[in-house]
């Protein structure tokens, strides 16, 4: 949805998709970030924000407004939130236990990521947003793709790893060029975007029994570009844990967020909300600035076929073992090529042109000024 979009709008299209047949069973994870401090006392917000979820669209009973991490059964057609704002909890159910998911801490933009608990859950977390320039965009998907494989001692306690592969900074990283990219990658002629980075490696972790798959939620940029990246994420659901963490017996209810549900009923395992698949950052404004990043859940109720095949255009290529239609291929838009050749072009033209006019004049400038010896200025 475009950057300005009102925060009553969002609600809006949010009740529409849960209340349609066709998608009322999905589940939307929605964080709310106040970024106007300097402007809006936090308890301030936190009241504007209680106002407009509660006679909203949906109002109170599209939202799912508990400090912990749920089941999928509990909040499919509704909205998880993820209160990144302050406040006392004054006017929510439950006081700070009644305002979502509240996380204990959140660094702003730390490299390394960072965790924090939720009752008994730990929480893994990327957010590296500001990055310097575009040409970091190969560690921030690094980072960013680490939080979603297991810690080097495993899983220990019920886990849930959260990675923002949204990033931006102006002038040398605007947001749809660290998700998309521009230019011509392949031909080592522009840079390759998060969204593509993130299909290729995707590919890598899906393509053979003997990989992991990667379990969390996503927060992410322009996630239709490139087309197939949703699917892949998708199949990461599809994985049965116990045979990813090469345990004989993995006790349920230490199943790591995200993990296989491939079973038809709900409780069958003690499995939270599903891993996030897609989302949109950007500001809106309902009288103060908001950051809302929405992921919307994909479920399927039959597990995928293990006999079909990869495909990818962005230089990597699967084998036998796959999902069938997942076709990462980068296509630049036509206008940055054009832009970046037409930019490449003039930088030369009036190098070029600076160099003939001194080295023309020179002679005439140490003659009319008597300057021999400031010719090194020249």
């Amino acid at each position: 949805m475009p950057e300005r979009t009102s925060f009553l709008e969002v609600l809006a299209i949010v009740h529409a998709f849960l209340t349609d047949p066709a998608t009322s069973s999905e589940t939307i994870v929605m964080s709310i970030k106040q970024e106007d401090f300097a402007t809006t006392p936090p308890a301030e917000f936190s009241t504007l924000v209680h106002d407009e979820l509660y006679s909203g669209p949906g109002g109170r009973d599209m939202w799912f407004l508990e400090n912990r991490v749920p089941q999928l059964g509990e909040v499919r057609g509704k909205v998880i939130m993820l209160s990144r704002f302050g406040g006392d909890g004054a006017g929510w159910e439950n006081g700070l236990e009644g305002m979502g998911i509240h996380p204990t801490t959140w660094p702003d933009s730390q490299k390394d990521g960072f965790e924090w608990t939720l009752n008994d859950t730990l929480v893994r977390t990327s957010d590296w947003y500001n990055i310097p320039s575009v040409l970091d965009v190969p560690e921030k998907v690094s980072l960013a793709t680490a939080v979603l494989l297991p810690p080097s001692g495993g899983y220990t306690q019920p886990t849930l790893n959260i990675s923002f592969f949204s990033a931006g900074s102006f002038p040398l990283a605007l947001p749809p060029a660290v998700a998309k990219g521009f230019g011509w990658p392949a031909w080592k002629l522009g840079v390759e975007g998060v969204n593509a980075r993130i299909g290729t490696w995707l590919l890598s972790q899906l393509s053979t029994s003997e990989s992991v798959a990667p379990k969390g939620w996503v927060f992410m940029d322009f996630f239709k570009s490139p087309e197939g990246l949703v699917p892949l994420l998708v199949e990461c659901n599809f994985r049965d844990p116990r045979d990813i963490y090469s345990l004989d017996t993995f006790p349920p209810e230490l199943l790591p967020i995200g993990a296989a549900v491939a079973a038809d009923s709900d409780d069958a395992l003690r499995q939270p909300a599903p891993a996030a698949v897609s989302a949109s950052r950007g500001s809106t404004s309902t009288e103060v600035s908001r950051d809302i990043e929405i992921s919307r859940s994909v479920r399927r109720k039959a597990a995928p076929p293990w006999d079909r095949h990869y495909s990818s255009g962005c230089g990597s290529q699967g084998n036998s073992e796959g999902l069938e239609g997942a076709d990462i291929t980068y296509n630049p838009s036509s206008l940055a090529p054009v832009l970046l050749t037409y930019g490449f072009c003039l930088v030369f033209f009036l190098v070029a042109l600076d160099n003939i006019i001194i080295e023309t004049s020179i002679q005439t400038i140490m003659t009319v000024f008597d300057s021999l010896d400031d010719i090194g200025w020249y």
